[in-house]
Formats: structure tokens, C-alpha cells, sequence
């Protein structure tokens, strides 16, 4: 959470830049700060077991079959988006493939 603030400022700041230069309203809905993403469950960020645990949930809820991850934003220090990436392998994605091979049976 404390990578996570500023670097989705910084993110958010440069992908509405020319919009709010130009005063026109976006053609998508982005929560304007960090607090305002992660309460609409834009930004997963916490620890592991709170990341899978919300991911989970989605996942379920959505029904989706793939996923999506933006690690690498803002001002984020590639060592973190690094480290997340590894840990989304060895730790969220397994349970993914077993799913999916549950499916194919």
C-alpha cells in the first residue's frame, strides 16, 4: 500500500493529463486516487492472503477466465513489480490451473 499510493498517483496523473489539460471528461471511469481504486476493487494491494482472498471473490463473482495484471505502473520500483509478478506465479496461479484442468475433465 505504501508503493502502491503514489505510484497509481503518479499513473492515474499521466493517463488523464490531456484530458483534464483539455478539459474534457475521460470516455472510461477512473477512480481519481489510490483509496478510490482499491474500495472499488480496481487495485488488489495488501498482502498475499488478502490479494488471493479479493481476487478469489472476483474471480467468482465475474466468472472470468482470464487474467489481467498491470504490475509495472507509475513511479512503482521495478524490484516491486518484479517481486510481484514471482509471487502471482508461485502463489495465485496455481490454484487458476487447477481449476481449469477440473474443467477440462
Amino acid at each position: 500500500r505504501e508503493l502502491a499510493r503514489p505510484a497509481y498517483q503518479d499513473w492515474i496523473d499521466n493517463l488523464l493529463l490531456l484530458w483534464r489539460k483539455n478539459n474534457i471528461k475521460p470516455t472510461a471511469n477512473f477512480p481519481e486516487n489510490f483509496e478510490a481504486a482499491d474500495a472499488a476493487g480496481v487495485c488488489l494491494v495488501g498482502s498475499l492472503a488478502t490479494v488471493r482472498d479479493k481476487l478469489r471473490a472476483q474471480v467468482s463473482e465475474a466468472g472470468v477466465n482470464y487474467l489481467l495484471c498491470r504490475v509495472a505502473f507509475g513511479n512503482l520500483p521495478k524490484a516491486a513489480s518484479l517481486k510481484t509478478v514471482e509471487l502471482v506465479r508461485r502463489e495465485n496461479m496455481p490454484m487458476y490451473a487447477e481449476r481449469r484442468e477440473v474443467a477440462a475433465e
